[in-house]
Formats: C-alpha cells, sequence, structure tokens
C-alpha cells in the first residue's frame, strides 16, 4: 500500500502545481516566462503536445497510447509480482506517478504542462521529475542491489537444475 502512496503523492503534487501555474499564466499565452531566479530559472508556460521534457519529436497520438499501455502494463507488474525489494518498488511508483500525472494532462488538454525552465535544458514539469528519479532508483538498483534473488528451479536444457541470479526477479 505504501508503495502506491507514493504514486498518489507524486500525481497530487504534479497536478497542484500545474493547477497554480495555469493559474498564474490564466490570461498570458503559452510561451510567456516570468523570471525567478535571475537568468538561470524561469516559470515557463509549455503546451507540450510533444514527448518528455518539452521535446516536440513526436506530435501525434501516439505518446498518449503508450503511457496509457505503460501505466498499465505498471499496475499489473505491482499486483502479481512477487519481487518486493522496496527501493525497486519505490522507483516503479515514482514512474508509475509521473506516468499519470502526464497522462491526465493528455486527457484534460491534448498535451501536457510544462514549466520549469533552467534554460540549459527543454521545459519540464513535476511529474518528468519524478519519472526520472524512479528510472534512476530503478538502475541504482540493479548495479547495486546486494541481495540480488535467487531463482534455483531454472532448467537448463538438458534438464539439469541451475541456479540463476538475477537483480530483476
Amino acid at each position: 500500500m505504501k508503495f502506491y502512496l507514493v504514486a498518489i503523492l507524486s500525481i497530487i503534487l504534479d497536478q497542484i502545481t500545474k493547477f497554480l501555474i495555469l493559474k498564474k499564466f490564466s490570461n498570458l499565452p503559452a510561451g510567456y516566462s516570468e523570471k525567478i531566479g535571475g537568468d538561470f530559472f524561469t516559470l515557463t508556460l509549455v503546451k507540450n503536445k510533444g514527448t518528455a521534457f518539452g521535446l516536440q519529436l513526436i506530435t501525434s497520438p501516439w505518446p498518449v497510447l503508450v503511457s496509457t499501455i505503460f501505466v498499465f502494463t505498471l499496475l499489473t507488474y505491482y499486483v502479481i509480482r512477487k519481487y518486493k525489494e522496496p527501493f525497486f518498488m519505490y522507483g516503479l511508483s515514482f514512474i508509475l506517478g509521473g506516468a499519470v500525472g502526464n497522462l491526465i494532462d493528455r486527457f484534460r488538454f491534448g498535451y501536457v504542462i510544462d514549466f520549469l525552465n533552467f534554460q540549459i535544458w527543454p521545459v519540464f514539469n513535476i511529474a518528468d521529475i519524478v519519472i526520472t528519479t524512479g528510472v534512476g532508483m530503478i538502475i541504482l538498483n540493479i548495479f547495486f542491489n546486494s541481495n540480488p534473488v535467487v531463482n534455483k528451479n531454472i532448467k537448463t536444457s538438458e534438464n539439469k537444475t541451475d541456479i540463476a541470479v538475477s537483480n530483476l526477479e
């Protein structure tokens, strides 16, 4: 249950920040910027019809379809998977929360609201941050997990039982 809570809190934080940005910039055109940290950081309203981080690489319905499939795949994984390593599961929770947050925008508006602009990277939002955090957590877990799962029941082609060690099971 705690893993779902992380995803839900990520969605709520993402949607609240987007609501506040839309309220603040309600009468202003997309692309409007307001300096917050000098020339380094601005709030910039971007209506992203493309992919992550404001990149306009794909401007078709495919991001919605792929995001929807991805969210349902993650939910299915939560339900049927026996691997419950907390760091890995929290990583999945962040990815799920961010994906759902951006998916809500795509269904509501037909685009994702991006607004964090550090001038050296494409404009992004809280959902992008939690997705990136989740991916980082999963990568760290895969490479540095000192307790890999051991599956002792894998049969080889000669019907011998081998021990397989995997961080992903």
